[in-house]
């Protein structure tokens, strides 16, 4: 079953996998599609899909994806192939590496930014 939901530039992103604001997860979490957090995750999410979390998320370790989408609170790397976005309400602390940027004006990062140039190489952008 897929969920669909709306990124910021309108594309449809299909969510395959749903931790709802109800669960709370101890552990890694692997998977080969996209999925929508609105739970808290102690440990680290790694997918080659996409990761959407909503705004009441806590996520405490780091992120790997596709194209990653923040909303609510990540203590952790994020590492995104694509694009990372951080909407209003995302508050960040850590290092972040991507391909393309976004963050919304009132949107919370502390941390470094590397930009991925090319295949494994990236770019300090900040530090």
């Amino acid at each position: 079953m897929a969920f669909f939901m709306f990124d910021k530039k309108s594309k449809v992103v299909a969510i395959s996998s749903l931790i709802s604001e109800d669960c709370e997860i101890g552990g890694s979490v692997t998977l080969s599609k996209s999925i929508k957090i609105d739970g808290k995750v102690t440990g680290n999410i790694l997918t080659t899909g996409d990761v959407v979390t909503g705004a009441k998320s806590q996520i405490f370790g780091n992120i790997t994806g596709n194209n990653i989408i923040i909303s609510g609170g990540v203590t952790g790397d994020i590492s995104a192939l694509g694009r990372i976005s951080m909407l209003s309400d995302a508050v960040v602390t850590g290092d972040i590496s991507y391909s393309a940027l976004e963050i919304d004006d009132t949107a919370k990062f502390t941390g470094n930014c590397a930009l991925i140039s090319g295949a494994g190489e990236t770019e300090n952008e900040g530090e």
